[in-house]
């Protein structure tokens, strides 16, 4: 049986070894690089034995943070060495140093995977503790930080999609105001829109889309009802019409598109859906 084991680690190891984007990589690098990319059963087999090797638990909550890493200037760190020091410095601050992961993830982004003693996070202590971390990260050395938290990760394929959640509130986090923090929480609507299929999108929403595309001024009205949670009022003030006119308005997406975005929660859903994928996913001035 242990020799067994032995041939399947080596045959992993060499499976792993030709589609690592890194020769001669530590064990931790190694580990971190097939975490997050980990595209077969035999890889996502090894993470595991690395895992446990170096004594990472992968079934406890984490969360999926990446650090944006620029120079003064704005510009994407490219010194390979900075960076490392900056990884030193974050894993001194660590909590749970021994199941906290952090990370080299490509050019420039540093992923740090903070471990939840509980069930769930308090948001406003972990927005705290990387407010605070990128703070210090910032007066320490000649970087300007960003921070994206992705999704909860609790098992080897659930790192790889929390982190595939980033990139749509990246595309929200226009600043590079240092310690600015951004959760994918917020912005779900926009992860939905990035994983299914486009194909599928236009199939469902095509019709509304193009009716918004048609009518200007009902794209308007939807984007100042989901900018303001549904209130009229507060629409009609940012319209600067009578809040009569957002009525009227409101009750034409209800003919048209048969959906009541203030009474149903669904349709409100999908009245956001519609909204976002026309102002995202077009690409089209309307």
């Amino acid at each position: 049986m242990v020799d067994s084991l032995a041939k399947m680690v080596g045959s992993l190891q060499k499976d792993v070894d030709k589609s690592s984007r890194y020769a001669f990589q530590s064990d931790y690098a190694l580990f971190i690089d097939q975490l997050f990319y980990a595209s077969s059963a035999s890889h996502i087999t090894y993470t595991s034995l690395l895992a446990t090797k170096l004594g990472i638990d992968l079934s406890l909550n984490r969360l999926v943070c990446l650090l944006y890493i620029k120079d003064r200037e704005g510009m994407p760190l490219a010194d390979s060495r900075l960076l490392y020091a900056l990884i030193r410095t974050i894993r001194t601050r660590m909590t749970n140093k021994n199941q906290d992961i952090v990370g080299l993830l490509g050019t420039s982004r540093i992923v740090y995977c903070p471990y939840a003693e509980t069930d769930f996070f308090s948001r406003e202590k972990l927005e705290n503790q990387l407010q605070a971390l990128a703070a210090t990260l910032a007066n320490t050395y000649p970087v300007i930080v960003s921070v994206s938290v992705g999704l909860y990760a609790q098992h080897v394929l659930e790192y790889g999609q929390s982190l595939r959640s980033i990139p749509a509130v990246v595309q929200q986090n226009t600043s590079n105001k240092s310690g600015s923090i951004i959760f994918a929480e917020d912005h779900l609507v926009d992860y939905l829109l990035q994983i299914i299929p486009k194909s599928v999108l236009d199939h469902f929403l095509g019709y509304a889309v193009h009716y918004l595309q048609e009518n200007p001024v009902v794209y308007e009205t939807l984007q100042a009802l989901v900018c303001n949670d549904m209130d009229i009022y507060s629409t009609a003030t940012q319209l600067q019409v009578h809040r009569n006119t957002v009525i009227f308005r409101i009750n034409q997406i209800k003919e048209v598109l048969s959906l009541n975005p203030l009474h149903q929660d669904s349709d409100r859903f999908k009245v956001i859906l519609i909204y976002t994928y026309a102002r995202t996913h077009l690409n089209k001035e309307i």
